[in-house]
Formats: structure tokens, C-alpha cells, sequence
């Protein structure tokens, strides 16, 4: 049978017990800050990274795009009628990088269907009919 593992919680605890019985009052106090520290970290609230700010704001223009145009459109089109201006920390776009946000928005988010035709591949917003249309 497998033992159950310790955990730090499990080790302060037990390190306040031993404090209670010594009447260590500084072991203690000390013990009961580092659990909190963990309650902090387990409940913190986290930021998103600069890289998922990026992909956020892109996302919603390369959204804007599919959502103007007349006809399901390739990547290489998607990325040319992208207007990246303003998006602080992106100075350029590449094919990969629009192909891997429209992946997500397709997979992920359910926003776009993706469209194979003989040797091409086409991008339209989202109709319910799955990314994975041919």
C-alpha cells in the first residue's frame, strides 16, 4: 500500500503541535505565517502574462476580420488584413503565429470553423459546425 505523502501543511502543523508542548511561541507563530503564506498562494489571484495579453487583443481583431469578410478566408489573407498597430509588444506577424490563434480560437474557444478545400484551408467565424469541417 502507498504511503500518503507529507505535505508542508502536514509539517507546520506538526511543527505547531511540538511548539504548543515546548510553549515555543516564536516556532509557532512562525509555523501558523508560513501556513498562511500557502493558503495565500493556493487562493492567489494571478495576472495574466504579457504573452496572453498579446494573443487576447490579436484574437479579437483577427475575430473583427472573420467577422467582415464575405467568404471563409486563409490564413496568409487573415494575416494580411490584421491591423497590429497598437498592440504593445508585437511588432510583427507571422503565419505561425496567426495559424496558432486561429487554431485556439477554433479548438479552444469554438469561435471560428475551419474549412478544408482539395488543398486549402479556410477560416470563418464560428457556426456550430466544428473546426474540424471539411
Amino acid at each position: 500500500m502507498a504511503e500518503k505523502k507529507i505535505t508542508k501543511r502536514d509539517r507546520f502543523n506538526t511543527i505547531i503541535e511540538w511548539a504548543e508542548e515546548k510553549g515555543d511561541e516564536g516556532m509557532r507563530t512562525f509555523a501558523e505565517h508560513e501556513i498562511e503564506l500557502l493558503d495565500n498562494k493556493k487562493s492567489g489571484t494571478k495576472s495574466e502574462t504579457k504573452a496572453q495579453k498579446i494573443n487576447k487583443v490579436l484574437d479579437e481583431r483577427i475575430m473583427a476580420v472573420l467577422e467582415n469578410a464575405e467568404e471563409p478566408l486563409t490564413a496568409s489573407s487573415v494575416m494580411s488584413l490584421v491591423d497590429i498597430d497598437g498592440i504593445e509588444g508585437l511588432d510583427s506577424l507571422t503565419l505561425p503565429k496567426v495559424t496558432n490563434r486561429l487554431t485556439a480560437l477554433g479548438k479552444v474557444a469554438g469561435r471560428v470553423d475551419r474549412i478544408k478545400d482539395k488543398r486549402s484551408v479556410f477560416f470563418s467565424v464560428g457556426t456550430g459546425e466544428g473546426f474540424n469541417k471539411e
